[in-house]
């Protein structure tokens, strides 16, 4: 029986009703950056966008200059430690959202793109190296075969502990994936970005000048 395959605009999300993973968010303290992408839409951030802004919390969108990539965000952007966030090679942030960071005084680097694959089939991102589990300020747990990460990490400072996990690859997903945050120390509300703290307190102002009789 001959098999029909779907277009792949016919597997893109529509915008008709909520929908995303938490997976296409990174949490930065006070700001949460938030992706649209294959698994998340426009109504699905501006939901997450309300709810957290009950809480003091801040959805930023954040875009890359390619969108052709079926990946979450931790397969994208990846913080270790304050001021130090590494991005694929094949994924590289849009110059606005690199200017962001480097105006708050963080050094946002290129991480290259993975070495590992033991299975044809893995449909994994190239960035998906990059889904490294940190458990404390620059200490990341990373697949020990992707040698080029391990030694960027190690020159930027960055303690790390390489083991054996690139045979879940082929499933979807790497070492931040297959783990799950239960508790985290430091200021949940702290902010890393003081530019963003500035655009947020003129655009309450701005607001409240316009309620006024």
């Amino acid at each position: 029986v001959a098999m029909r395959t779907t277009p792949v605009k016919e597997r893109t999300i529509r915008n008709s009703e909520i929908f995303f993973d938490a997976a296409d968010s990174r949490r930065f303290g006070k700001d949460v950056f938030f992706q649209s992408a294959h698994t998340a839409n426009d109504l699905g951030r501006e939901w997450v966008r309300r709810e957290l802004a009950a809480q003091g919390t801040r959805v930023q969108d954040f875009h890359f200059e390619s969108h052709f990539h079926f990946s979450h965000i931790d397969a994208r952007l990846t913080p270790v430690d304050e001021g130090l966030c590494f991005f694929s090679s094949m994924d590289k942030p849009t110059p606005d959202m690199i200017q962001l960071f480097k105006e708050n005084e963080w050094s946002i680097l290129d991480g290259g793109t993975r070495e590992d694959c033991r299975c044809t089939a893995d449909q994994c991102a190239p960035g998906i190296h990059l889904n490294v589990l940190t458990i404390a300020p620059k200490v990341c747990i990373v697949e020990k075969n992707e040698k080029s990460l391990i030694k960027l990490f190690s020159e930027e400072g960055v303690d790390v502990i390489p083991i054996e996990f690139s045979a879940c690859y082929p499933f979807g997903g790497a070492l931040n994936c297959y783990t799950l945050d239960i508790h985290r120390q430091g200021p949940a509300q702290k902010s890393y970005f003081p530019t963003l703290d500035v655009k947020a307190e003129r655009e309450e102002a701005k607001q409240m000048l316009s309620e006024k009789p």
